[in-house]
């Protein structure tokens, strides 16, 4: 592909992205379904739980979660909008975060949980984010994206 051909099928890739909505929820359709996966993911990483699939990484597919966010907290580091849509959930919805923070407080997998316990510590793990999934899919979906023109 020559380089002009390649600044279009990334102009037009990105342009694509952005008309969706929000870039930073790279494979979420809205911030709705950012939480739908969220809370999916908490409910299977429950001990309770019998029905054990792996933790999904986002709403396309049924990629997995990378291991580097399973960690209490350390999904906080998967991106600087992580923060935000967690906190306007608990903001939004104060009594089902609460219950899903406490009633499940011993789920491995629980960002709620951890953004009850140590909301600013939550927020600063965020705002340092240096592993953003965003970039790393958008470069992917590029990449099949430009492979699918040929």
């Amino acid at each position: 592909m020559d380089a002009p051909a390649s600044h279009f099928a990334l102009g037009r890739f990105l342009l694509g992205h952005r008309l969706q909505g929000d870039i930073g929820l790279n494979r979420y359709d809205d911030s709705e379904e950012f939480i739908a996966v969220l809370v999916t993911n908490i409910y299977i990483s429950d001990k309770s739980n019998k029905i054990k699939t792996g933790l999904r990484s986002d709403h396309h597919g049924f990629n997995p979660l990378s291991t580097d966010f399973d960690e209490p907290f350390e999904f906080f580091k998967s991106g600087k909008q992580t923060f935000s849509l967690i906190d306007a959930f608990c903001k939004d919805n104060r009594g089902i975060s609460v219950r899903i923070a406490n009633d499940l407080a011993d789920a491995p997998f629980n960002p709620i949980a951890d953004y009850f316990a140590d909301t600013e510590k939550a927020r600063t793990i965020s705002q340092n984010a240096t592993i953003n999934r965003d970039i790393k899919g958008v470069m992917e979906d590029m990449s099949n994206y430009v492979k699918g023109l040929f």
